[in-house]
């Protein structure tokens, strides 16, 4: 179990981006796990011999200082390579969090750069769109609803023009009537034409 816990450690922490673009250097984890699949092949033979050496029976003081002996050596090996195991695995880890940092760092780059484009483009719709306004250029509703207004105004000073005259000439004929009110179209006309002129 533990033998695997180290390859599959190793494993992991080959596949990161901090081993591949050599981040942690020229690794070879060869001996590590030769290492502790050593001890624990020397740990499982250990057992077997103790294992033998218990069943036998009557048991003597050479017999006890050995067991005591081959118990404290298994101890000692299964805490070295356990020892070994966590290493690799805290390695793993590490390189883990070298490539979360290294995958942030290129998040907050493309962060930086996207919000750096999007203040140089509203500053330039706000900004630029007000410095190069023409400012001497007439807006064409404004012309339109000035010309209205004094079409409105003068149309109303010659329809009360063609009220006084009716009222001065009520005792003449019709046909100098209708030349007042010719006149004064022609004066609405001619107005007009001075204004869009």
């Amino acid at each position: 179990m533990a033998v695997m816990k180290a390859k599959s450690s190793v494993q992991l922490l080959m596949a990161t981006e901090a081993a591949s673009t050599g981040w942690l250097g020229d690794v070879d984890f060869a001996s590590d796990l030769e290492e502790i699949e050593d001890h624990f092949r020397r740990i499982v033979a250990l057992r077997i011999m103790v294992a033998e050496l218990t069943a036998l029976p009557k048991p003597n003081s050479d017999d006890r200082k050995i067991l005591a002996d081959a118990k404290a050596t298994t101890s000692r090996l299964e805490r070295k390579a356990d020892e070994r195991v966590k290493l690799l695995e805290q390695c793993a880890s590490e390189a883990r969090h070298i490539e979360d940092s290294l995958q942030q760092e290129r998040d907050d780059a493309r962060l930086a750069a996207a919000r750096e484009k999007l203040h140089g483009d509203l500053a330039a719709m706000i900004y630029g769109a007000e410095s190069t306004a023409p400012s001497s250029s007439e807006s064409g509703a404004d012309a339109v609803i000035a010309r209205v207004q004094a079409y409105r105004e003068i149309k109303g000073e010659l329809e009360r023009a063609r009220v006084d005259v009716n009222a001065v000439d009520s005792d003449k004929n019709d046909s100098s009537h209708d030349s007042s009110a010719s006149g004064i179209s022609s004066s609405l006309r001619g107005a007009w034409k001075w204004i869009t002129e």
